[in-house]
């Protein structure tokens, strides 16, 4: 045969083999796009994905894309040719002869919308049938199966790798917020019967601004309709989370994970690994710790973190707050551990104590005549300083910002930084009651080299809110619902009322924080 007539032959075959590798391009393209619109919004579903795609975009499950092992799988990272980065759970393959469960922690996680909680955003179930040797020494022919889940991708790590006694870059500022966005997610798991069972800081991911994400659900399990509570024979989890009556009876409630919740509590608290008021061992003698010890323990813990606060922050008020939040904590934790389930509180019971520190736990001091006067809102003092900080230590500079309500009714509030703020804002939400003052802290890090103040500034928006508008809020505890607050008021035309906040650096004797001005939205 001609050489001319043999590539006119085998052009076809070319053909044929680019148009199909053209079209698998095409088709990933599509799942990419699929993927990235579900990372924008979290309401859509998640999808259906081949095997083949999530080999692609793991190099084959190679180990220089494995994040992590579990008793469940191996966790891979998974590259989109947009550069994007989700994570792909390769649940370990299992055979028809034996129960699925795999398929639990798909529909377990997959109506779970939440800021606290990882988002699923795909899935694999594949088949395909294979021959093994049964226990008989005999071949059969069975279905192997292939389970994915695809998460997205939290980019800071466990939060164990921020508990440590020489670890500081967690400020208590920080920590309170961890502990509020761990309830708050585990709170929307109850709410959906969803008893999570291995709850420990190996599975609370940090995202890039260091929100927990409750994660790994392989062991969790669903309460049925109208159960509080079901038994098991055989009790999974992590030795040390476990709580006693789920690990020596295999008794499962909500009340399981408020326990692993309190050991993870004082760890962080005490930046310690370990829990020396309760031990295992003490748990068929009924006996805990007693009210003396644990009283011991509270004051240990706030010795230690006076210690800080007085070496980290230059403000008596501040540190006066701080404490009072400390000590709260340390109690609600110390109950969350309790031996007897029904002294433990809800996750609902525990957002409430956050909430009314938002929303209801302001004082109703006088105001002061040298605060700033705006119509819903005056700040007070007008003047905050900020030290330059030292650069050969470690220091965070604080200050409270006073906010006065000064009407008849409920007004709601956010501070909004800009992205170049490397400030901490708590709480950046909350309702001040009628008449009454509440306090916010605004916390800053070391600033060697701080940028001009026309580079940092921060927003404080306030609006009317109804009783009925705070109970929605308080009930839904989701932070999305903040910024919808604040959009749905605009669109109905109800007042915002802006104030500009700059700060600047210096010594003692220098102004740190001006209020330039205000506007007001119709």
């Amino acid at each position: 045969m001609e050489k001319g007539s043999r590539s006119l032959q085998s052009a076809p075959l070319e053909t044929i083999a680019n148009a199909g590798m053209d079209s698998t391009a095409r088709i990933y393209d599509m799942y990419e796009t699929m993927l990235e619109n579900i990372l924008q919004d979290p309401s859509e579903p998640p999808v259906s994905l081949p095997l083949e795609f999530l080999e692609a975009i793991t190099d084959n499950f190679s180990s220089d894309h494995e994040l992590g092992r579990g008793g469940y799988g191996v966790v891979y990272k998974g590259i989109l040719r947009s550069g994007k980065v989700i994570a792909v759970k390769k649940i370990y393959d299992a055979y028809s002869i034996e129960k699925d469960n795999s398929l639990d922690e798909i529909s377990r996680v997959m109506g779970i919308m939440h800021p606290n909680v990882v988002q699923l955003i795909g899935y694999c179930a594949e088949t395909k049938m294979d021959t093994l040797t049964h226990d008989s020494g005999k071949l059969i022919v069975a279905e192997r199966r292939s389970r994915l889940l695809c998460f997205e991708y939290i980019s800071n790590g466990g939060l164990h790798m921020y508990i440590s006694k020489e670890h500081l870059d967690l400020g208590w500022d920080e920590i309170y917020k961890i502990i509020k966005g761990i309830c708050s997610g585990l709170d929307a798991l109850h709410e959906e019967k969803i008893i999570h069972l291995d709850l420990k800081p190996q599975n609370v991911l940090m995202d890039g601004n260091m929100e927990p994400k409750i994660v790994d659900f392989g062991f969790a399990r669903q309460l049925g309709e109208n159960k509080s509570k079901i038994y098991t024979e055989r009790a999974t989890g992590t030795v040390g989370y476990i709580a006693p009556e789920y690990h020596f009876h295999g008794k499962i409630s909500p009340k399981a994970d408020i326990f692993s919740l309190g050991v993870i509590m004082i760890e962080l608290i005490t930046g310690s690994r370990s829990t020396p008021h309760y031990s295992y061992t003490s748990y068929d003698n009924n006996s805990l710790d007693s009210t003396q010890a644990h009283q011991q323990f509270t004051e240990n813990v706030l010795g230690k973190w006076k210690k800080i606060f007085q070496r980290t922050l230059h403000e008596a008020s501040v540190i006066q707050v701080y404490t009072h939040q400390l000590k709260q904590l340390i109690d609600i934790a110390l109950k969350c551990v309790d031996i007897d389930v029904n002294k433990r509180p809800t996750a609902a019971d525990i957002l409430q104590f956050f909430y009314q520190n938002a929303a209801g736990g302001s004082s109703c001091d006088p105001i002061c005549k040298n605060s700033q006067v705006r119509d819903l809102i005056s700040v007070q003092p007008i003047e905050l300083k900020f030290p330059m900080a030292d650069p050969n230590k470690f220091q965070r500079s604080s200050c409270l910002l006073h906010l006065n309500n000064n009407t008849v009714g409920h007004v709601a509030y956010r501070m909004l930084s800009n992205s170049l703020s490397p400030h901490l804002v708590w709480p950046s939400f909350g309702f001040v009651p009628p008449g009454c003052r509440y306090t916010i802290a605004v916390t800053i890090r070391n600033q060697q080299n701080p940028r001009p103040s026309n580079d940092m500034f921060f927003t404080l928006e306030s609006t009317r809110a109804s009783d009925q508008e705070i109970k929605n809020v308080i009930s839904r505890h989701l932070t999305s619902d903040h910024n919808d607050f604040f959009t749905k008021a605009k669109d109905k035309g109800r007042q915002v009322h802006e104030e500009k906040i700059t700060p600047v650096y210096g010594n003692n004797d220098q102004v740190s924080f001006l209020l330039p001005f205000m506007n007001t939205h119709q």
